[in-house]
């Protein structure tokens, strides 16, 4: 057994080697403290330490900052450092509009043609820290071995290689440990040595066959290193594929599926194609390395309370979350509409139920504005206590107050229309056949035109003052009147009799006009007509002047009439007096 051991060492041998890829950076220690000296031109290393606790530290230096890192728990920490290279302003003006594209292959395309290798730099190791201190890096206090033979002078200790077909029945160990009666329980191949490592040397050198070589490597060779299981592309320099000593039990499980393969993290029972488990919400990371667009991480979780998108760079805010227990179609996206309740939104936003559905827009401590669909009506104004107001280019011009009341050009109605405002045409009133009505403030008037008539064709001032461009027309058919009653003429002569009719000015005309009227108390009080006895209805007046102009013309009439039965009489009496008077002579 010993000498198949030997001979089996002697055969792997030539395929035992240690591939040294391009250093990107050095790492030294000193005491709680780790630096690295970059070794590769850069504009920024961006370090990441991984700790014992489980919790990521990220930083980033410019160019001339070494990297630096002070440790604070005992333990095993793994480091990364990544190489944002140098990229001329020209060039970072175009990653921004293809950034603002969303179009990554222009991005590469761009780096490619500015010499910059897409892929990015890397380097990463492993350190202990014992008692504060670091007690060891990667590539420092490395412990020999006989699987180092990097530093065999010649043939020195190296047997004549083993041609031919080999088998080997029952079980095989090779390295430089091997026992020479080996316990080996189950186990059919062992490996057994400080220094584990199995290199895949592809030696094809013609045409187009593949060649790259690989590497299986076990533990780090260094004193505090890391211990973990990798599969390395030693052409490449690249460690792909790694497993840390210590990952729990099914941390990757990839199941047969059927006809779907299904990955589980931490289960070995995944029941999707993709299945993570953990006990406390469950956590995809996507981190944007910084190498050349900035440092960004972003999060998605779930767990029993939401499923969530966590913004972790800025203040780990969470963007958006979905609540256990929402209804099917809660929230669509179609075509670039947005549906909430439908799979098939018709509008850009549409929202839809079979009872009111409301979209409201709340202030965390002012208004809540809001639509509503009803089945009978749409609604929109103010859900509380507020005022709604309606803008243009971002200018309020209406408002809606709490109470009801609509004022244009006023932020505070004070009536159920209350239009502010000095301007022409504050209110417009347009006919498709007939042009259009003003209704505006003109000098302190109320005043109506036509079609933008300079003069008002109707305007009513402050003092009461009514002006019309035209005859001012009452309704008077019979019918629309009622309750006739006949009037008595002399009665109504009487009652004028007794009517002051005055010259006067009103109190707030500041013009000072003169007018002639009665007095409205005495005419309500000698004839009882009109609304009440502070105003006079014209045809109020008309009717009474016209009524005493009847009566006056009957009387004057019936006068005629017996003027002329006394002149008729006083001409006989006076032919009488003429014939006596002749007589006599």
């Amino acid at each position: 057994m010993k000498r198949l051991t030997v001979i089996m060492l002697l055969a792997l041998a030539s395929l035992i080697a240690v591939a040294r890829p391009a250093e990107v950076v050095r790492i030294e220690t000193a005491g709680a403290t780790a630096a690295w000296t970059p070794l590769v031109p850069h504009d920024a290393l961006i370090l990441n330490v991984s700790l014992p606790s489980g919790d990521v530290v990220q930083a980033r230096f410019k160019e001339g900052t070494e990297p630096h890192f002070t440790v604070f728990e005992e333990g095993l920490h793994t480091w990364e450092i990544l190489v944002a290279p140098r990229i001329d302003e020209g060039t970072r003006a175009l990653l921004a509009d293809a950034r603002e594209q969303n179009d990554e292959a222009l991005g590469r395309r761009i780096l490619e043609a500015a010499g910059i290798c897409a892929e990015g730099q890397t380097a990463s190791g492993a350190f202990t820290v014992l008692g504060g201190t670091i007690i060891a890096a990667d590539g420092m206090a490395h412990e020999p071995g006989a699987g180092d033979d990097s530093e065999a002078p010649g043939d020195a200790g190296r047997a004549a290689p083993l041609t031919g077909d080999l088998t080997v029945r029952n079980s095989l160990c090779v390295g430089g440990d091997c026992a020479d009666y080996e316990n080996y329980g189950y186990d059919t191949f062992r490996l057994k040595e400080n220094n584990l490592r199995i290199h895949f040397d592809d030696t094809s050198s013609t045409g187009s066959f593949p060649y790259n070589d690989w590497r299986i490597t076990i533990n780090d060779s260094a004193d505090g290193g890391a211990n973990y299981f990798s599969i390395d592309d030693a052409t490449g320099g690249r460690v792909p594929f790694k497993i840390e000593a210590g990952a729990r039990s099914n941390a990757l499980y990839v199941d047969n599926g059927g006809s779907y393969a299904r990955i589980g993290i931490n289960t070995a029972s995944p029941s999707e194609e993709l299945d993570i488990s953990k006990d406390d919400s469950p956590t995809i990371r996507l981190h944007q390395d910084g190498s050349w667009y900035p440092l960004y991480n972003w999060d998605i979780l779930g767990n029993e309370a939401n499923f969530m998108i966590r913004d972790t760079t800025n203040s780990s805010s969470f963007a958006f979350r979905i609540r256990p227990g929402c209804a099917t179609n809660t929230l669509t996206l179609s075509n670039s509409r947005v549906g909430m309740g439908t799979w098939e939104p018709a509008y850009s936003l549409d929202v839809y139920g079979t009872s009111d559905r409301t979209i409201a827009a709340r202030h965390s401590a002012g208004a809540t504005a809001g639509l509503v669909g009803a089945s009978g009506a749409a609604r929109i104004g103010s859900l509380s206590n507020h005022n709604t107001e309606f803008m243009a280019n971002g200018t309020t011009y209406a408002t809606l107050s709490s109470g009801g009341n609509f004022g244009i050009g006023t932020a505070a109605p004070a009536q159920l229309l209350d239009v502010g405002g000095d301007v022409d045409g504050a209110v417009r009133i347009t006919t498709v056949a007939d042009g259009y009505w003003d209704l505006y403030s003109d000098a302190g008037a109320f005043a109506l035109s036509k079609d933008g008539a300079a003069d008002p064709l109707l305007a009513l001032d402050g003092g009461g003052h009514l002006t019309v461009q035209g005859v001012l027309t009452q309704g008077s058919s019979r019918a629309i009147k009622k309750d006739f009653v006949s009037l008595d003429g002399c009665t109504l002569l009487d009652r004028l009799s007794e009517l002051t009719v005055l010259e006067w000015s009103y109190i707030h005309d500041a013009t000072g006009s003169r007018h002639v009227s009665p007095m409205a108390e005495d005419f309500h009080a000698l004839f009882g007509l009109g609304a009440d006895a502070r105003h006079l209805a014209p045809s109020d007046v008309a009717g009474v002047a016209l009524a005493a102009a009847k009566e006056l013309a009957v009387q004057n009439t019936e006068l005629r009439a017996e003027n002329e039965v006394l002149n008729a009489r006083l001409a006989a009496l006076e032919t009488a007096v003429a014939a006596l008077q002749q007589a006599a002579e």
